[in-house]
């Protein structure tokens, strides 16, 4: 049986792990000087709920930490999905 709360967390896995893999791609196209995943893509992710993924693979590869609205607002945005899963869970 699936339930509500399977689904939440499969939804937040994969949109983590597809978080991750677009920052790393697109840090692999940087470096071979190819076309790039634009910046809004990458926090479409982050707000859709990958934002762990995604801060995640930003640490990992070294890529865009130099840009303020990343190297902020991204660890920002974490703190506020994880204030909110806590907030949830303490909730139930």
């Amino acid at each position: 049986m699936i339930t509500c709360e399977g689904i939440i967390w499969s939804y937040a896995i994969i949109i983590n792990l597809i978080g991750w893999l677009t920052v790393r791609s697109d840090k692999k196209r940087a470096i071979r000087g190819k076309w790039r995943i634009p910046e809004q893509r990458l926090w479409l992710l982050a707000i859709a709920g990958g934002a762990c993924g995604v801060y995640w693979a930003m640490r990992q590869c070294r890529h865009k930490t130099q840009k303020t609205a990343f190297r902020y607002f991204m660890p920002l945005l974490l703190g506020l999905y994880i204030v909110a899963v806590i907030y949830t869970y303490s909730k139930s």
